[in-house]
């Protein structure tokens, strides 16, 4: 979501049982753990 341009006000009003902190900390978190395997095409990221 935060990729796509929302804040973490905007995902805390959706989402009632996240606070701003745990949304930051969601994105420490993806940045520690890319997902295994081959990667995706360009064509299948929309590039």
């Amino acid at each position: 979501m935060k990729k796509q341009g929302a804040d973490a006000i905007e995902i805390v009003e959706g989402y009632p049982a996240l606070t701003a902190r745990m949304v930051d900390l969601a994105e420490i978190w993806v940045a520690a753990h890319p997902t295994n395997g081959r990667p995706r095409k360009l064509s299948e990221q929309g590039l």
